[in-house]
């Protein structure tokens, strides 16, 4: 199999994190991939042609790839891709939605391609400014060890009840949700490289201690630290399915 992942042209790049294409080995069999809980939303575009919109995952999904399967796909911040295609976050959460007349970069056949057909969605749409969500899951989502959501509301200035609304109607989730998965996606970069022990790692990651981090990969239906380390992960997990 072969993934690989690409920087965004710049006039995008405030919107999508990244973009990747995916093939799978011909002949081999299916496997088994699994998807960890995510902020992001993905666009992703099959070579035969459909597409679709990954919304953000709540919890850790496990997903079937089959052989020769082929895929381009544009990883977009929390939110973007909802206000893109008018979505209602509700909707987004957990779900995956076939994008039909929409403008999307569907018929895409090849990565330069989808890109320039990307690029040019964004340029028709007009999305050009942050939102308060988004910023607000820039600033949770930092490396910075634990962070009250008062706090995140006085950098923005605004109310806490007004960033939960914003959050809510733009992503789907509120800030301690957001800041769950952003304490999990920093942990798992922190238990892959292995440097720390578990509880030094889970207090860099933000959470107040070892125990306090098991029982939130608990909650979002992951394995524990220990055995999440164990095994590895995956070199081409968050890469999609048929």
């Amino acid at each position: 199999m072969l993934f690989r992942r690409y920087a965004p042209p710049p006039e995008i790049r405030s919107f999508v994190e990244s973009l990747w294409t995916f093939e799978a080995e011909a002949g081999g069999k299916a496997l088994t991939d699994y998807i960890l809980p995510d902020l992001a939303t993905e666009i992703i575009c099959r070579m035969d042609g459909q597409a679709f919109i990954r919304g953000p995952r709540l919890h850790l999904e496990e997903i079937t790839i089959e052989p020769k399967a082929r895929y381009m796909g544009a990883r977009l911040r929390p939110g973007v891709a909802l206000k893109l295609f008018k979505i209602a976050a509700r909707d987004a959460c957990g779900s995956r939605l076939a994008l039909k007349d929409m403008g999307c970069p569907a018929a895409a056949s090849s990565q330069g391609d989808f890109t320039r057909t990307l690029v040019d969605l964004f340029r028709r749409r007009g999305l050009t400014s942050e939102t308060i969500a988004l910023r607000a899951v820039d600033i949770i989502s930092r490396p910075q060890g634990r962070i009250s959501i008062d706090a995140v509301a006085t950098a923005l200035g605004c109310s806490t009840r007004h960033l939960y609304r914003e959050m809510i109607a733009d992503l789907g989730m509120g800030p301690k949700t957001v800041a769950r998965i952003a304490r999990l996606r920093r942990a798992i970069t922190l238990l892959g490289a292995g440097r720390e022990t578990l509880a030094a790692a889970a207090v860099d990651a933000g959470y107040a201690d070892q125990a306090h981090m098991t029982r939130e990969f608990s909650l979002l239906g992951m394995p524990s630290p220990a055995r999440w380390r164990q095994c590895g992960e995956s070199d081409f997990i968050n890469t999609s399915q048929a």
